[in-house]
């Protein structure tokens, strides 16, 4: 599969902290990547370094050429609240014009009843505005579509249209989210933010999950192994360091050196 977006030895400050030292990241065209972490761990900075919106401090970035990024983002702006629902998604921005009839299909499909389709952006629920802005990404059919924390304040029928969406979703796409249910249900890869360190499992996030606990425990008993063999040489030579005190300092060879000292001066004292 053709890679989309690849990140080498990136690494990136935030205030006094390193959120990211030196990770590497490959995103190929079918990738569904599910990226967790805690907060604070810097999932959306990592995203607006794939967007292009950021730029890291070291390392390196490439993308496909001509590669369609798109974005939803965790709240409305105040330029798309003040526009209908079909002019917030037929309005890109930037000189990209998406035709109303298209925009109009896609908030339906969506769950948007066609009452609601000139109804302002701005007074729409928390919910509704994440559909919004998930309509928004998805209108201009990028090969990369990145989402962060879409499913908040979804009801469950909203989530499962959300879910049979990016099941269908033909690009690849980098979903951060806490609700492991729907991760497990979309994604089929996951990397996990740690530590500013970036551990990427071929598997969702329950398993992946499992998987990092694993490599933690093997860590540890390889850690304790060397512990202990640093312990056991660190006293063979301590044990080796007493013997060899001993055996310059005892009885029989200070006696020794001292009859060899006699008989060699008696030697040299008998008369010619």
């Amino acid at each position: 599969m053709a890679t989309l977006l690849q990140m080498l030895k990136v690494t990136h400050r935030a205030a006094d902290s390193v959120l990211f030292d030196g990770i590497d990241l490959t995103i190929a065209e079918d990738d569904r990547l599910g990226l967790v972490g805690h907060n604070g761990s810097g999932k959306s900075t990592l995203l607006d370094l794939m967007h292009g919106s950021r730029v890291a401090d070291s390392g390196e970035i490439s993308r496909a050429r001509g590669l369609r990024v798109g974005r939803v983002e965790q709240f409305l702006g105040p330029e798309i609240s003040q526009l209908s629902l079909t002019d917030a998604v037929a309005r890109q921005g930037h000189g990209i014009e998406v035709p109303r009839w298209q925009a109009q299909a896609l908030l339906a499909e969506l769950g948007f009843a066609l009452s609601q389709l000139d109804a302002s952006a701005g007074a729409l629920s928390g919910g509704q505005q994440n559909r919004l802005m998930f309509a928004r990404a998805v209108a201009v059919q990028p090969e990369l579509l990145l989402l962060d924390e879409p499913t908040n304040h979804l009801d469950l029928a909203t989530l499962r249209v959300f879910e049979r969406f990016l099941n269908a979703y033909r690009g690849a796409f980098v979903l951060v989210s806490h609700d492991r249910a729907f991760l497990d249900a979309v994604t089929h890869s996951t990397a996990i933010l740690r530590d500013a360190r970036l551990y990427r499992f071929n598997s969702p996030y329950s398993a992946a999950a499992v998987d990092l606990e694993r490599q933690d425990e093997a860590a540890e008993r390889a850690r304790a192994a060397e512990e202990q063999r640093i312990a056991s040489l660190k006293a063979s030579a301590k044990r080796l360091a007493e013997w060899a005190r001993c055996t310059t300092t005892s009885p029989w060879r200070s006696g020794r050196r001292a009859w060899k000292s006699a008989s060699n001066g008696s030697s040299r004292s008998v008369p010619s």
